[in-house]
């Protein structure tokens, strides 16, 4: 069993599926993300299903990452439609490196992992934002994939 230990100072960490900027009114409202982002004001987000731009499509993390005045990397992952979407992080320290993992499984609908290197007070801290699928097998292989580039 490994042992945690709390960084020694404050550091607020979130994740959210903003489901293409879509709320449960089915309304595309980015603002409202860009709102709730801010009152939470966590230092570092991963975000899942952000769209990215595209032919006639907003990039959803340029607005969002100017709305919460933080870093924005994008772990790009599908494209549809002529919409680009992936997974996200958003942080207030600056981002050193990021690289993207791909975690597809089979012929399901693609997936990947974002994992960014964060400066944060002096120190670099691995960020992994991902998004995994939906079938129990699926989330195995995925785990195991990942746990592979831990390693």
């Amino acid at each position: 069993m490994m042992n945690f230990m709390p960084p020694p100072w404050p550091l607020t960490v979130a994740t959210w599926n903003i489901h293409a900027g879509v709320g449960i009114d089915r309304r595309f409202a980015p603002e409202r993300i860009g709102t709730v982002l801010n009152e939470i004001g966590a230092d570092i987000v991963a975000l899942q299903e952000v769209p990215l731009g595209g032919e006639h499509w907003p990039n959803l993390l340029q607005e969002l990452a100017q709305a919460t005045r933080t870093v924005g990397v994008e772990g790009f992952t599908f494209s549809v439609g002529g919409r680009r979407f992936g997974n996200a992080i958003l942080s207030r320290y600056p981002v050193l490196d990021t690289r993207r993992i791909d975690i597809s499984f089979g012929s399901r609908e693609p997936r990947g992992a974002l994992d960014a290197d964060i400066y944060c007070h002096g120190h670099r801290l691995r960020v992994i934002a991902t998004h995994l699928g939906l079938r129990a097998a699926e989330r195995r292989a995925q785990v195991a994939r990942l746990l592979q580039v831990f390693d």
